[in-house]
């Protein structure tokens, strides 16, 4: 639909992290992933950023919820996925 997707949690899946059966408490050190490391990278990847789309139950995530965090205070659009796709068919369907 015209966006280019950054998606940290497949990132994190490249790297060899499995979230399958997470709450998003568990300490991640011991999982082999160092939370500091990775929400550099995300806070990179959220400056970079004209706006973030949030899945269901992303509250969950300290990660995705620090991510919004940041969004929100740089002013950048936060929204459900399935709200910037439904955005981006309308604006396309206007255009045509």
């Amino acid at each position: 639909v015209g966006y280019t997707v950054t998606c940290p949690a497949e990132m994190d899946e490249l790297d060899g992290f499995d979230p399958t059966g997470m709450t998003g408490y568990e300490p991640l050190d011991r999982l082999g992933l160092d939370l500091h490391t990775v929400l550099r990278r995300d806070v990179l990847a959220v400056l970079d950023a004209d706006g973030i789309g949030t899945l269901p139950g992303f509250e969950d995530s300290r990660g995705a919820t620090a991510e919004v965090a940041l969004g929100r205070a740089l002013g950048l659009r936060v929204a459900p996925v399935d709200r910037w796709i439904t955005d981006a068919i309308l604006a396309k369907r206007a255009v045509s």
